[in-house]
């Protein structure tokens, strides 16, 4: 794989342990090269899986391009899911993160991506839209907001975020 290199899942019935042999091909790029974005959609990578990829990038993010742009959309991921990526946030290089249609993740998932933003990792989107995002998570995120300063998109959509998480966030 080169640098450039893409890998593409849609509707590719992946697992957690397809997620683990994709997250080996990533630690074995370390130095360099390796692909800049994984977009892995409508599987079922679930936590675990998304452990193996977690542990990657935070591996290969030291060394080399590393993945700049990471989606997860309709992988059947909870908040395990979204506290093992924001807790390697600041030691990988994504720039874009997607997790949507994940309704599993909820408010909670919100809270740990806020935790992480206060250390203001490279990443410039970050989308969780249908997640189950309510007013608590919106609140998290944007207590968080002033110190992610690299963060220029925070996608929301169809969540259940009321008037109260609507007025933290403006």
């Amino acid at each position: 794989l080169t640098s450039a290199a893409t890998i593409v899942a849609k509707g590719a019935p992946l697992r957690s342990s397809d997620a683990q042999a994709i997250a080996s091909v990533l630690a074995s790029c370390a130095h360099g090269g390796g692909p800049s974005a994984l977009l892995l959609f409508n599987g079922a990578i679930r936590n675990r899986g998304v452990s193996f990829l977690a542990d990657a990038l935070a591996t290969c993010g030291k060394g080399g391009d590393g993945v700049r742009t990471l989606c997860l959309g309709a992988n059947a991921l909870g908040c395990g899911a979204a506290r093992a990526l924001a807790d390697v946030l600041h030691t990988c290089r994504l720039t874009s993160l997607s997790l949507e249609d994940n309704p599993r993740c909820g408010s909670a998932a919100a809270a740990h991506f806020a935790k992480a933003l206060r250390r203001n990792p490279p990443l410039a989107t970050l989308s969780l839209c249908r997640c189950g995002v309510g007013d608590d998570g919106a609140r998290a995120l944007a207590v968080a907001l002033p110190w992610a300063t690299k963060l220029r998109s925070l996608a929301l959509d169809g969540n259940c975020v009321g008037d109260e998480g609507l007025v933290a966030l403006a």
